[in-house]
């Protein structure tokens, strides 16, 4: 799966809208470590389910494509419009970034999407050149 391609997992169907990196945050505030750059992804999530559903950043990981290396995710998100963690009834969606601090070398992270610790999960290979 990659950009526009929507993934349904448990209910939650969750597209990635847009890729952009940067080399810091928050007007330069928030610099990654040496060698490294940011990456936002923004996703929309929209439940298809009959119940509600939780969601939150936390449910989102990602690792390099080529050399398998787990990529950090940003805990403190200081994106526009941050995806955070919420509740979503019934057709009802959220929209938000998710913030990744990757190798500078990096070309392709695979970025998974798993809701629940037992249950399914989503996968994208997303290009950041």
């Amino acid at each position: 799966m990659s950009i526009g391609d929507v993934v349904v997992v448990e209910g939650l169907g969750v597209q990635v809208e847009r890729i952009e990196i940067v080399d810091s945050l928050d007007g330069g505030f928030d610099e990654p470590k040496g060698g490294y750059r940011y990456v936002i992804v923004t996703v929309r999530m929209l439940n298809a389910s009959d119940g509600s559903k939780d969601y939150g950043e936390g449910d989102f990981t990602a690792s390099d494509a080529q050399r398998g290396w787990d990529v950090d995710r940003k805990f403190l998100n200081f994106a526009d419009q941050p995806l955070g963690n919420g509740h979503l009834g019934s057709e009802e969606y959220a929209f938000g970034q998710i913030i990744f601090e990757v190798h500078q070398d990096t070309t392709q992270i695979t970025m998974q999407f798993k809701p629940s610790l037992f249950g399914g999960s989503g996968y994208w290979v997303l290009d950041i050149r």
